[in-house]
């Protein structure tokens, strides 16, 4: 973690004001690393960098946005450690001999937690859009096998996960050597997502702002696919034969204006009736956004 991965409202808020101001120089590395530690060196230098970071960290416990990317609390943890450490000599011991390492590490919930947390703004809305609404477990259980698919996954610096549809599986690894993996069953990761939801930390704020956003492009594929094979008397939202990827941005700007979309509705409607049964997701879902008219169909 390097200031560096402050967002415009981290900067807004003063903090790491020395250490960015070695940043900004746009210095590369090792020159970067460099100039850190001749400053560290300078008398006072080592004690301003600390104080710093403990604005920082109690910037951040109040605020994780400020943030790039979400920390673990181990991960604060231990930097508040270093820093509190510092003030004192350094200090050397002997092991015995044949001394065997007995700490052991594992995944924490809280790790566990930020997977989910971190997925892109799109998958947490899809899956929060759907426990909104009353299910069966039987019925959550096959959303999540939907979603995880046949095979996926994905892995970044000491993270690997794996998503199939028995489960995930989610390792981690030191210095590219695992030390632990965890596997949640499909009704486990659903637990895990009505716990999150439960505590009103799923989807994010962040993910909760783009509501609006999110619900129209939902609603501009419904549109698209609901005018496909509509007669060439029934006037469409965008030209016709256009491509599915060039016309869903056209309707969803359409769908801002609160006219356009009402005459939409009207031309269409005659269309969605008769293939009404034959769709089951398609015309119902139109019928129920353009009555509310994006007011959100995710209810808080």
């Amino acid at each position: 973690m390097t200031a560096r991965d402050l967002n415009e409202e981290g900067r807004a808020q003063g903090l790491f004001p020395q250490t960015l101001a070695i940043h900004d120089q746009h210095k590369g590395y090792p020159e970067l690393d460099e100039d850190m530690v001749a400053f560290a060196k300078a008398e006072g230098g080592l004690q301003t960098l600390a104080q710093e970071y403990h604005a920082f960290l109690y910037a951040y416990y109040d605020d994780p946005s400020i943030l790039r990317y979400r920390l673990s609390a181990y991960n604060t943890h231990r930097i508040g450690v270093v820093l509190d450490g510092l003030p004192y000599p350094e200090r050397h011991f002997t092991a015995q001999p044949n001394f065997l390492r007995q700490c052991k590490m594992f995944i924490t919930q809280d790790e566990i937690d930020q997977h989910f947390l971190n997925e892109d703004t799109d998958s947490r809305l899809t899956v929060y859009s759907h426990f909104c609404y009353p299910h069966t477990p039987e019925e959550h259980q096959k959303f999540i096998k939907g979603s995880f698919g046949e095979y996926s996954g994905g892995s970044r610096a000491g993270y690997q996960h794996t998503k199939t549809s028995k489960g995930l599986e989610y390792e981690r690894d030191y210095h590219s050597k695992k030390y632990d993996t965890v596997h949640l069953t499909i009704p486990n990761v659903v637990k895990e997502y009505e716990r999150l939801i439960a505590q009103k930390r799923f989807p994010g704020e962040d993910a909760i702002a783009k509501i609006p956003e999110y619900e129209r492009g939902r609603l501009a594929r419904i549109v698209y696919n609901g005018f496909y094979n509509a007669p060439d008397e029934i006037p469409r939202p965008y030209p016709k034969n256009t491509d599915f990827y060039d016309a869903v941005p056209l309707i969803e700007e359409e769908l801002q204006d609160k006219a356009k979309a009402a005459i939409c509705w009207r031309h269409g409607r005659p269309e969605w009736t008769v293939c009404r049964r034959n769709r089951k997701n398609g015309p119902p879902a139109m019928n129920l956004s353009m009555k509310r008219h994006f007011s959100t169909t995710m209810p808080m």
